[in-house]
């Protein structure tokens, strides 16, 4: 169930909490703090659908024509391996590697934002069911199987 809406422009688009902080939580702390609709300011509303696709999968098809653009989101969203992503379409910028993983396990181990609780021979974990129910499948994890 997606908990925060962002509006660009004069579209809205609904994610999860959990994950904005997780994958950009410095933006996530000075833009989102207990709001349930926020207003992104200096974004194209055609290239925040690219951004939404790098924060769940860690992956994102952009095009070298508007590479540029997404670049600045990356920059303002403090994204440094979408960041790499963009410029690697016009130049031969190495990029970091995957860091969806890392940030999950961050999250998981913060507690931050959970909205599930089990409890397992008397001790608490506490989860998200976002991450629950990712289809691991369409996410790269930066690991072979």
């Amino acid at each position: 169930m997606t908990d925060l809406s962002l509006v660009v422009e004069d579209r809205t688009f609904v994610v999860h909490q959990s994950v904005l902080f997780a994958r950009c939580p410095k933006f996530y702390k000075s833009h989102v703090k207990s709001h349930n609709e926020v207003k992104v300011e200096g974004v194209k509303s055609f290239v925040f659908p690219l951004l939404l696709e790098f924060l769940y999968t860690d992956r994102v098809g952009v095009s070298k024509d508007i590479a540029s653009e997404l670049e600045k989101v990356a920059k303002l969203f403090e994204l440094p391996r979408l960041e790499a992503i963009c410029k690697q379409k016009s130049s031969f910028t190495k990029v970091p590697p995957p860091s969806f993983s890392n940030d999950m396990i961050r999250l998981l181990e913060s507690g931050e934002l959970a909205d599930i609780e089990f409890r397992v021979e008397g001790k608490s974990i506490k989860a998200h069911k976002v991450i629950i129910s990712f289809d691991l499948s369409k996410v790269y994890l930066g690991c072979s199987m």
